[in-house]
């Protein structure tokens, strides 16, 4: 269930060597510890996982394999990356879970499973690496009629952080962590992907000065810890119409239009 490389797009190739190079950087996964606030909020629309069969969409080092096969699922994940499906694996022995996953390398838009197979098809940072309206299309024929899908993706919404990540990160020592292929999610990459499906939502959890705290202050001043958590929070509590202009987003469908 593997690719043929000479079949992978210039672009295809390029996501490979990028995240076969960051996953040099990658410590051993930790899924025991407690969940972030984005994580958290992901794991819950990913329901109960007891017996389920989960497609793992660009499982990178595997953190969200591990995680859902501990809860019950039996796991298939890819990935465009043979350095980061090596180093899942080793996760899943490690974490011994390697008898509830399926490791393949194998590109999102020409999946090697057949139509229908799976129960629940989740995403962490993956469509906005990809051409929406071919992976939602791709997902929607290995989603099961009675399926459901989630994905949590950045969003191209906010004007100013769009602005930052297009003019200042990667200048001035502020750290770029995307890749040059890779694009902030629109709200027509959205629809591109979510047309595929009878229902689709979309929540907004608010992250803001979050990314402010993280290119800045690299989470070591407390004090702007906290301002930019309580500023995040507050509106995430009780703004819902700023709600929208959050970098973050969870797409959720389900009833495939196959």
């Amino acid at each position: 269930m593997q690719n043929d490389p000479k079949k992978l797009s210039d672009k295809d190739l390029r996501e490979a060597s990028f995240w076969d190079q960051a996953t040099k950087e990658t410590a051993t996964l930790d899924i025991d510890k407690p969940l972030s606030t984005l994580y958290a909020k992901h794991a819950q629309q990913l329901g109960d996982l007891n017996g389920k069969k989960v497609l793992d969409v660009g499982c990178g080092v595997g953190f969200w394999s591990l995680y859902m096969a501990k809860r019950g699922a039996q796991v298939w994940s890819i990935d465009i990356s043979p350095g980061s499906i090596e180093v899942a694996k080793k996760n899943s022995v490690q974490a011994g879970l390697a008898d509830r996953i399926e490791f393949s390398v194998n590109s999102a838009l020409n999946l090697k499973f057949a139509d229908d197979f799976f129960d629940l098809v989740q995403g962490y940072d993956i469509i906005h690496h990809l051409d929406s309206a071919l992976l939602g299309k791709e997902v929607a024929r290995v989603l099961a009629p009675s399926g459901r899908i989630v994905f949590s993706e950045n969003s191209a919404n906010n004007p100013l952080l769009m602005f930052a990540r297009n003019q200042i990160c990667g200048r001035f020592g502020i750290a770029k962590w995307s890749s040059d292929d890779e694009y902030p999610l629109t709200r027509s990459a959205v629809r591109n992907f979510t047309q595929y499906f009878e229902k689709a939502q979309i929540e907004y959890p608010f992250i803001f000065l979050h990314y402010l705290d993280a290119k800045l202050f690299h989470y070591k001043n407390k004090t702007a810890n906290r301002l930019c958590h309580a500023f995040d929070f507050f509106v995430d509590e009780h703004l819902p119409f700023v709600k929208q202009y959050s970098y973050r987003q969870i797409i959720t469908c389900s009833n495939p239009k196959n």
